[in-house]
């Protein structure tokens, strides 16, 4: 199986791009939670996030609803995974 990996791309003004690679299902949105929980430890807030889910994201059972809850939230969603 191969590892885990989340691929972050930092552009010129702060704004970033992740990739999620080899995770199944909704794990990534949950990597991605996790992610942001860590960068504030660091000082570096997260106000709007975009997801592209993939294909397999699109597959696993209940995408929808979890989308659908963080677009409640105020968030738009955007990594991909």
């Amino acid at each position: 199986m191969l590892p885990k990996t989340i691929h972050i791309v930092v552009k010129e003004g702060g704004s970033y791009e992740t990739d999620f690679s080899n995770f199944t299902g909704t794990d990534c949105l949950a990597a991605g939670k996790q992610m942001h929980t860590l960068l504030a430890q660091f000082g570096v807030l997260v106000d709007q996030t975009d997801i592209t889910p993939k294909p397999e994201l699109l597959a696993a059972q209940g995408v929808q609803q979890e989308l659908s809850a963080d677009l409640e939230t105020n968030h738009k969603i955007q990594a991909e995974g």
